[in-house]
């Protein structure tokens, strides 16, 4: 059985700790926020941010034992504030700062799961309709015993 408040809460602790330190190996600033709701960009309006949205799990028996879980999350970086083809460089380079950090931890957060891929990367030129808002998406699909 998965304790989900538990497996979410070190997921979160995992990439704010080290989000930070591949960040700093880059000569980045930190993300100004790590906020676990949906995407706001009018209650939430730091320059740098990132939102975890947990989507979904998916359960494959493995034996009458135990199951193969499949968790799809999604991470969100936001940038306004600057302009905009600043903002586009920025979504580039911290995007590319968190997939170095997920590399490095092994694909699984340190053993945090199984093991893991990032399914997709996606960018938004135009967040809620204004080229001074930037977000990217990057979903991850995470694989646990359970």
């Amino acid at each position: 059985m998965i304790n989900y408040k538990e497996l979410h809460k070190r997921t979160k602790e995992y990439i704010e700790e080290h989000l930070p330190e591949v960040l700093e190996e880059m000569e980045l600033r930190n993300l100004d926020a790590y906020i676990d709701d949906y995407v706001d960009l009018d209650a939430y309006r730091k320059p740098r941010q990132l939102f975890y949205q947990f989507n979904a799990y998916n359960f494959e028996p493995l034996s009458n034992e135990s199951n193969n879980a499949e968790c799809t999350f999604s991470i969100f970086l936001t940038f306004i504030g600057q302009k905009s083809s600043d903002l586009s460089d920025a979504m580039l380079v911290y995007t590319m700062a968190l997939e170095m950090m997920f590399a490095k931890s092994g694909n699984s957060f340190d053993g945090l799961f199984d093991y893991g891929i990032i399914e997709s990367t996606q960018f938004y030129q135009a967040a809620e309709g204004d080229k001074n808002k930037k977000v990217a998406e990057i979903t991850f699909r995470m694989n646990i015993e359970s």
